[in-house]
Formats: structure tokens, C-alpha cells, sequence
């Protein structure tokens, strides 16, 4: 799974993990969480590394509304759904 904003991979399948749903565990060098977790332990998933850009090329509008890149280190994928299970990240079909 990746994302631009994440330089642009957050996590990987290898050969030898066999969990055909999912998206992989997190790259090293990435912290990964869910934030916003509903009863059924679905939520935001929230990246946090050196790799996280730091803002939007000469945007600074989206940039601000977007604050957590920028201080903080840490992108949130909002529009999209995750669940983690046993350090796997599933993203789930809206």
C-alpha cells in the first residue's frame, strides 16, 4: 500500500507472508496506528516517518488544512478505512 504523501510506500507483502487480504506489514523506519477506532476496530490510518512529505508543493492552503504533515511528522489517511490485525494492515472496500 502506498500513498504520495508517505514517499509513497507505507506497507508491503514479501513472499514468505501468505495473508492474501492484506496490504502488508509497515516498512521499517515507519510507525503506523489506527486513530478514530470504531467497535468493529476499524479506523484512520495514521503514518508517521522521515518519508512523510512535509507539505504540498507550493499549496500552502491544502498544507495547513493538512497541519499534521507539517508539524507533526504524521499523515493521516482519512479517506480511507484500515483495520490491524496481529501487525497486518487490512484496507477495507466502502
Amino acid at each position: 500500500f502506498g500513498i504520495t504523501e508517505c514517499g509513497p510506500l507505507v506497507s508491503m507483502n514479501t513472499d514468505t507472508l501468505k495473508e492474501p487480504y492484506s496490504v502488508g506489514k509497515a516498512c521499517p523506519g515507519l510507525e503506523v496506528k489506527l486513530d478514530k477506532v470504531n467497535e468493529d476496530g476499524v479506523g484512520e490510518l495514521c503514518v508517521k516517518g522521515k518519508s512523510v512529505s512535509l507539505g504540498y508543493y507550493k499549496d500552502k492552503q491544502i498544507t495547513k488544512k493538512q497541519a499534521t504533515i507539517n508539524k507533526l511528522r504524521r499523515f493521516s489517511a482519512a479517506f480511507l478505512l484500515f483495520i490491524v490485525i496481529d501487525m497486518l494492515i487490512f484496507k477495507l472496500k466502502i
